[in-house]
């Protein structure tokens, strides 16, 4: 019987899968439409609900009133990537 659960609780490790320890997020921002009459800034960051903090730092667009981005060489290359997120984030 020993034996039997034993072998039992090894493939139970063995069917379960090997995860990263560290995951990363890539965000494009491709557009964003709002009629706010001014330039603006457009922050992403990450948060944790249940923590109620952020966990990244931020990521800043500039936005000009005309509804495109102030940089327009950028316009649809907008990057980021989150790193070294944990699998509790």
């Amino acid at each position: 019987r020993i034996h039997k659960e034993t072998h039992k609780r090894d493939s139970d490790i063995e069917a379960r899968p090997n995860w990263p320890s560290s995951f990363n997020l890539y965000v494009m921002l491709r557009n964003f439409v709002c009629k706010i009459g001014e330039d603006s800034d457009i922050m992403m960051n990450l948060f944790d609900a249940k923590e109620e903090k952020f966990i990244s730092e931020s990521y800043v667009v500039k936005w000009g009133k005309q509804g495109v981005p102030k940089d327009i060489d950028m316009l649809n290359n907008f990057r980021v990537v989150f790193t070294d997120l944990g699998s509790k984030d």
